[in-house]
């Protein structure tokens, strides 16, 4: 698919990444956003991803890209059945030429269209969601219908000191897994039927998302029965200094069961000098209301995220107002931490 515009800036050229478009993508994000994005992390991000990439591009008739519209696909469960879902990162565009063609359909809308009509709809991605700062989110409100997640974002932190408990009032197994353990399948079949809409959590999607990422190093901690070592769920760590950011869990959504996994967990932590703990979650979800429950406690987001999609879903029988109110979100479906 190619667009070709004509306009006093010159002529441009919508159409889907190419490999020899790399340099020119990376110049582009320097400008947008004043630093660099690394290689490594563009080579895992889009090169790497075993679910393919999703990159619309806006380039000048000298083959110099001024627009980026990029999600990241994933394979998700919605009410048992197998769909794609795509998540919007680093979507920019060139400073120079953000006013080329004026009024709501500029180069960076027109880049969206194309987007859409590429990647999205039957058969492909379904639903359009991501976690844009205030700014963009406002943007995205004019000019591509964003429109926030029901619930919003909750942001938790709890003290390790205050929830945790004496590791012999806990029942069940406690320990590290590495990202590409089959558990995490049996984890995802099970969770299916506790978390209607969710991206699919299991061991191929936890071996790229943490195994293979460039720069940070996470722990994943798994809780397996006594008896049976059957695996329950799971919390995915990045620690910072004296914090840890839980970056993705899947719990079976039972007030005791999310009491013990965290009250033992956080003597695990406290036992390291971990001071904190911090989680975002969606804000309607039943696995908060526990996490509060437990001694986290619900405070102003830090970073300015709003879970926001587009305005529509891409697939008829998957209602726009069940899916922005059942929909399960970690700081995992994005790139953030």
């Amino acid at each position: 698919m190619e667009q070709r515009l004509k306009t006093p800036d010159g002529n441009f050229i919508i159409r889907p990444f190419e490999p020899e478009d790399e340099p020119g993508v990376l110049a582009l994000w320097r400008e947008a956003f004043g630093r660099d994005m690394s290689y490594d992390i563009w080579r895992w991000k889009y090169r790497d991803n075993p679910f393919g990439r999703q990159i619309m591009l806006c380039l000048h008739e000298d083959a110099t890209p001024v627009v980026m519209f990029a999600c990241l696909p994933y394979p998700a469960l919605c009410q048992g059945k197998r769909l794609w879902v795509s998540h919007a990162v680093d979507n920019m565009s060139h400073p120079r030429f953000r006013g080329t063609i004026s009024g709501r359909r500029g180069l960076f809308v027109r880049t969206a269209e194309a987007f859409f009509q590429t990647y999205a709809g039957p058969g492909k991605s379904t639903f359009v969601y991501g976690f844009p700062g205030q700014r963009h989110y406002r943007l995205g409100q004019l000019l591509l219908d964003y429109m926030q997640l029901q619930g919003g974002i909750a942001y938790l932190e709890a003290e390790t000191e205050k929830i945790r408990c004496n590791p012999k009032m806990f029942s069940g197994r406690l320990r590290t897994v590495k990202p590409d353990h089959t558990a995490f399948d049996r984890i995802m079949r099970r969770a299916a039927r506790e978390y209607s809409f969710c991206v699919q959590r299991d061991a191929k999607f936890m071996h790229w998302r943490f195994g293979l990422h460039p720069e940070c190093t996470y722990e994943l901690w798994m809780l397996f029965s006594f008896a049976a070592l059957r695996p329950k769920g799971f919390v995915a760590f990045r620690v910072q200094g004296d914090h840890a950011d839980a970056v993705d869990m899947l719990l079976n959504p039972d007030l005791l069961e999310v009491r013990d996994f965290w009250s033992r967990l956080a003597h695990k932590l406290a036992r390291r000098g971990i001071r904190k703990i911090r989680t975002w979650l969606p804000g309607n979800h039943i696995l908060t209301q526990h996490l509060c429950a437990c001694g986290f406690v619900l405070k102003p987001e830090p970073f300015g995220f709003v879970p926001s999609a587009v305005g529509k879903t891409f697939y008829s029988d998957l209602p726009f107002d069940w899916c922005t109110e059942n929909i399960f979100y970690t700081m995992a479906d994005g790139d953030v931490l």
